[in-house]
């Protein structure tokens, strides 16, 4: 099977599947987030751009999506986890050693 998306509507149909997949399991009590990348490659020709345009008008209509700018991102997660110095926001593990509350590897001196 080849990749990639020939027109707008296979393009379309591939992130509408997604997404209807996502919505299905957040009405089920576990809600999710869907990012799409959209590199020229796949959605640089005009009319790929058709499926992209249909599907956000798709998704507006559906109840309880949020479709948010980057920048609509990263002031709701400061909004709800304002920075606090030395620990990591609720969720974050920190690799090296995730018993540590601090953000900054301790074999390092940390930056002033």
């Amino acid at each position: 099977m080849p990749t990639g998306f020939s027109t707008g509507n296979d393009f379309y149909d591939h992130i509408k599947s997604a997404f209807d997949t996502l919505y299905e399991e957040g009405e089920e009590g576990l809600p999710k987030m869907m990012t799409i990348g959209l590199h020229c490659r796949c959605i640089g020709k005009p009319g790929r751009f058709q499926g992209l345009k249909k599907f956000v008008e798709y998704i507006a209509a559906k109840e309880g999506v949020w479709v948010p700018t980057r920048t609509d991102i990263a002031l709701h997660f400061r909004e709800k986890f304002p920075y606090q110095k030395g620990h990591l926001a609720p969720g974050v593990m920190r690799a090296e050693a995730p018993n540590t509350i601090s953000a900054w590897p301790t074999h390092k001196p940390v930056p002033v």
